[in-house]
């Protein structure tokens, strides 16, 4: 009887201490990584997001979301001049366009599924302020004279100038920092819909997948290449790997 009694004893213990161990912690915030977030522009950007569970509504996530984005004009075309050891630059581009989006919005969950682990899909949509980075896009000119006399060539880095450069004299492009202290800002309004598969297994961390569409509207055209069309909106799909911790 008493081999009985401690066998159901040591039992109960038992059963205590896993059940505890697979008690579910109740996570209400969330901050994630969506990088590298593939664009349909043809560039990488990235998310930063901030989530936090509705108390009253626990389907539902709060969040705000920032995210960077270069943006390229379908128009621009990659070239390299005849001069020996040249760079590739892009003919007529006259400012890189990168776009800081910051979206407020809410998500709700679509799907729970348990399988292993527990395997969630959230749809969602933001909206809030979108700010165009314009930056000159700069180029090494090859010089070969200086009022109209001849020296040893050496190259200088000047804005695209439609008047003065073409392909005989532009050596390659100087890079995007070569202009940053010149950029200017546009003022527009984000939009964006996002779709987050994310994987759960009891700890705080998170990973999964986010992919949806982010548009950005701007209150002028924007001047990205010499006559070629300027757009005031923007849109492109988006997929990335969601990365992140909760607590």
């Amino acid at each position: 009887m008493q081999r009985v009694i401690i066998i159901f004893v040591m039992f109960l213990s038992v059963r205590i201490v896993f059940g505890q161990e697979k008690e579910e912690t109740v996570y209400n915030h969330a901050f994630v990584f969506n990088v590298p977030k593939i664009h349909s522009t043809g560039s990488i950007g990235i998310d930063l997001q901030y989530q936090k569970k509705s108390e009253k509504f626990q389907k539902y996530v709060g969040f705000v979301n920032v995210s960077f984005n270069a943006i390229k004009h379908p128009k621009e075309l990659r070239y390299r001049s005849n001069l020996y050891e040249s760079n590739t630059f892009i003919l007529g581009k006259l400012n890189y366009l990168t776009i800081l989006q910051t979206t407020v919005g809410v998500q709700k969950t679509l799907l729970e599924t348990s399988f292993l682990n527990q395997v969630n899909v959230h749809a969602g949509i933001g909206i809030g302020p979108s700010i165009g980075i314009l930056t000159p896009y700069y180029l090494d000119i090859y010089v070969t004279q200086v009022n109209g006399n001849p020296v040893t060539p050496y190259t200088v880095q000047e804005p695209f100038n439609p008047n003065k450069h073409n392909a005989s004299n532009i050596y390659g492009a100087s890079g995007y920092f070569t202009g940053f202290d010149k950029s200017t800002l546009k003022g527009g309004l984000g939009t964006r819909f996002q779709v987050q598969a994310d994987i759960e297994d009891g700890r705080h961390f998170v990973r999964g997948l986010m992919f949806g569409l982010q548009s950005d509207f701007f209150f002028s055209p924007v001047p990205m290449v010499y006559e070629a069309k300027q757009y005031q909106a923007f849109h492109g799909l988006f997929l990335g790997v969601l990365l992140g911790s909760k607590w």
